[in-house]
C-alpha cells in the first residue's frame, strides 16, 4: 500500500543522498525490472535537465520508527471507513469485555447455587475462552489501525 511505501521511500531518499545524490542513482540502486522503468526514466530526466526541486538543501534527519509507522494520524483519522471500523472494533471490544466479566462472575454463582454440572462448567469455560480469544484478535486488529508493520508482509520470509 501507499503508506508502506512511504516508509521505504523515507529511507531510500537518505540512502541515495549518502550515495552521492541523483547523479549516482544507477550505482545506488539496482533497477532490473520493467516496473523500475519509471523510476529510472525519472532519475535520468532529473539528471539530464538538472532539475533539482530543492536546490542546495539536504534531507532532514530520519524520522523515528514510531513516527514513520503511525497509521492513525497518517490515515485512520482521515479515512471514513477506517475511522468507522475503529469505532466499531472499540465498541465490540467493550461489549465483549463486559460479557466476559459477567461470564466469569457467574462461575462462583453457579457453584454456590449448586448448579455446577459438567455441562455448565464446560460451557462457561468455553464462552470465556472464546470471548478472550476474540478480544485478543480485535485488539490486534485495532493496533493495526494505529500502527503499521515495520516489515511489510510481502518482505517476510516464506
Amino acid at each position: 500500500s501507499a503508506l508502506k511505501q512511504e516508509v521505504l521511500l523515507h529511507h531510500q531518499e537518505r540512502y541515495l543522498e549518502a550515495a552521492g545524490g541523483s547523479a549516482n542513482f544507477n550505482k545506488a540502486f539496482y533497477l532490473p525490472t520493467l516496473a523500475d522503468t519509471f523510476v529510472s526514466e525519472l532519475r535520468q530526466w532529473v539528471n539530464q535537465y538538472s532539475v533539482d526541486p530543492f536546490p542546495e538543501t539536504t534531507l532532514p534527519p530520519p524520522l523515528p520508527r514510531e513516527k514513520l509507522l503511525d497509521r492513525y494520524h497518517s490515515h485512520t483519522q482521515k479515512c471514513g471507513s477506517c475511522r468507522s471500523a475503529l469505532a466499531n472494533i472499540q465498541r465490540l471490544r467493550n461489549w465483549l469485555a463486559i460479557t466476559a466479566a459477567i461470564a466469569i462472575a457467574m462461575i462462583p454463582l453457579l457453584a454456590v447455587l449448586g448448579e455446577t454440572s459438567f455441562l455448565a462448567s464446560f460451557l462457561s469455560t468455553t464462552v470465556i475462552l472464546v470471548l478472550g480469544a476474540t478480544l485478543l484478535g480485535l485488539g490486534k486488529l485495532e493496533r493495526q489501525l494505529y500502527e503499521g508493520r515495520n516489515v511489510p508482509l510481502r518482505n517476510l520470509p516464506d
